[in-house]
């Protein structure tokens, strides 16, 4: 090791420009630095099935939406401001609908959901194609898509939400948050009640949590400083409390992860759970950045340096972790819940998906070759769009590469699935191609 470290040394010695050599600087590089190449995955690159021109995203990109959706064997996409259904097996076209539609798809129970470019929402029967109501103009905003949960369509307008019935398209409400500029990000019912976030500025810009009751739209109440939600259950909402800058915090390694226990009609508060740990290292200690996912009674939090699991249907003040799991790297950070027996950890500056074996915390990881894009994960398939262009498929037990697919371009959308068929969705196009049997 210590000759190679020193041939090392002599090569770049040799590389660098010498300081006598002025007449010749302006023709040799005034540093020359050693980079790394990661290994070429190798996988066999997949036949598509079809292949299809979509539209390109609006303003906000895939941020908000998908171009693209995939239910039951047949493909929703908007293209050449028409919505177009095709079979996913084939890619023939079933029906095509409309003119001027903005580029974003929302597929529910049996209907799909559009926006032509005046703000309307036109809602279709899934299987013909067949409008069953058109909204008034101006009933959604460009950027974003109407959000469907059960019975109701919620439509979006800066900081005005408005509820239409999803069988006929009837306003029934409408709530605006004055403490808001946008749309609240997320949108769930529970019993009666619609649970809103939005982002909200005064002193400090903050996530705070909208109560509305479902058949009137009267706000029953507000919650600042949650920044998401964990849970609801028999009548609790269960809310990640948002600490407040603390300049003396970088000094203790000393940490509590607060949970709110709201009640849910009242907003009332009826516990504050604290969930403590201690950071490693050396001051000054970092503050903030923890994100938290409930799978059924377990509570796994990331701390930066491991992610701890908390049994959560058994509070107790003081509750130590039931365990603990080193991440590796700081670097990366909790995706989402568990799955297969795996934790899922994206990689903050390569975008990969890495993880950890719930059974005894040992790593493992679908990084490909290039930098990630987007991960999706189905079944025991691993899906990452790559920024060379590839999609590599992996095995989610094995991680072995599996298939790659060729997009040709760096911008992904959501890659979506219907039976047995992928469809890989970039800026511009639609891919189809066959999942191997070892990924469903």
């Amino acid at each position: 090791h210590a000759a190679a470290q020193l041939m090392r040394i002599r090569v770049h010695d040799l590389l660098r420009p010498r300081d006598s050599d002025e007449s010749n600087q302006v023709d040799r590089p005034r540093l020359s630095a050693p980079g790394y190449a990661p290994a070429a995955l190798n996988a066999p690159l997949a036949k598509p099935l079809w292949t299809a021109a979509i539209d390109k995203p609006g303003p906000q990109g895939f941020l908000y939406a998908t171009n693209a959706v995939a239910e039951k064997g047949v493909v929703y996409s908007i293209g050449g401001g028409k919505l177009i259904a095709r079979s996913a097996e084939s890619g023939k076209e079933t029906f095509r609908y409309g003119t001027g539609l903005r580029p974003f798809v929302v597929y529910e129970g049996s209907s799909v959901y559009v926006v032509q470019r005046d703000g309307k929402i036109a809602a279709l029967n899934a299987a013909t194609g067949k409008p069953r109501w058109i909204s008034s103009a101006g009933a959604q905003e460009d950027g974003r898509v109407p959000i469907v949960r059960g019975d109701t369509v919620y439509a979006t307008t800066g900081n005005v939400v408005t509820a239409l019935r999803v069988s006929d398209g009837k306003k029934l409400w409408k709530q605006t948050e004055k403490s808001a500029t946008y749309a609240p990000y997320e949108i769930q019912e529970h019993d009666g009640v619609v649970l809103m976030s939005y982002v909200v500025s005064g002193a400090i810009t903050s996530i705070q949590l909208d109560a509305v009751d479902k058949g009137t739209g009267k706000l029953l109440w507000k919650a600042g400083s949650t920044s998401s939600l964990l849970d609801v259950k028999d009548g609790k909402v269960y809310a990640v409390k948002d600490g407040l800058p603390n300049a003396d915090l970088d000094a203790s390694p000393n940490r509590v992860f607060k949970v709110s226990v709201l009640d849910l009609r009242t907003g009332k508060s009826q516990e504050t759970r604290e969930y403590g740990y201690k950071l490693p290292g050396q001051p000054p200690y970092p503050y903030g950045g923890e994100r938290a996912f409930l799978d059924g009674s377990d509570l796994y939090l990331d701390t930066g340096a491991n992610v701890l699991k908390f049994d959560f249907s058994r509070y107790a003040s003081g509750q130590k972790p039931s365990k603990t799991y080193a991440k590796r790297s700081e670097r990366t950070e909790l995706a989402g819940k568990p799955a297969s027996g795996r934790l899922f950890l994206v990689d903050r500056d390569s975008g990969a998906l890495r993880g950890l074996k719930t059974s005894n915390g040992d790593p493992v990881s679908w990084a490909g070759d290039n930098p990630a894009v987007r991960t999706e994960v189905f079944g025991n398939g691993v899906y990452s769009a790559q920024s060379d262009g590839f999609l590599y498929a992996f095995n989610l037990q094995s991680t072995e590469p599996v298939l790659k697919v060729n997009a040709g371009t760096r911008l992904f959308g959501p890659t979506l699935r219907t039976g047995p068929v992928l469809i890989v969705q970039t800026d511009s196009k639609l891919i189809a191609v066959r999942i191997p049997g070892a990924l469903k």
